[in-house]
């Protein structure tokens, strides 16, 4: 795999699904469906970085952005220290 022409090639979609995620609060729907599609497209560029390159930085920065665009798709917030302690008030 040539990294560089996958890059150039790629990028606009990657800087694209960034700027989703980030704004993902006040996406209209057009714009939810937008980051799905992105989300599943970056997720294969990541497959196939891992399986055709060894170049970390690339796998590194495309690994986090398909985990912020997972979050934004799902909905998923970081646990707080909080929901831990009740968690495990809770177990006890």
């Amino acid at each position: 795999m040539d990294v560089d022409a996958f890059v150039v090639a790629n990028r606009p979609t990657w800087d694209r699904l960034d700027r989703l995620v980030k704004k993902r609060r006040q996406l209209t729907g057009a714009e939810v469906d937008e980051l799905v599609d992105l989300y599943q497209r970056v997720s294969t560029h990541l497959s196939m970085v891992r399986s055709a390159s060894s170049d970390a930085v690339l796998v590194g920065k495309l690994s986090g952005l398909v985990a912020r665009a997972r979050s934004a798709v799902t909905g998923a917030q970081p646990p707080l220290r909080s929901d831990f302690a009740r968690f495990w008030k809770a177990v006890s």
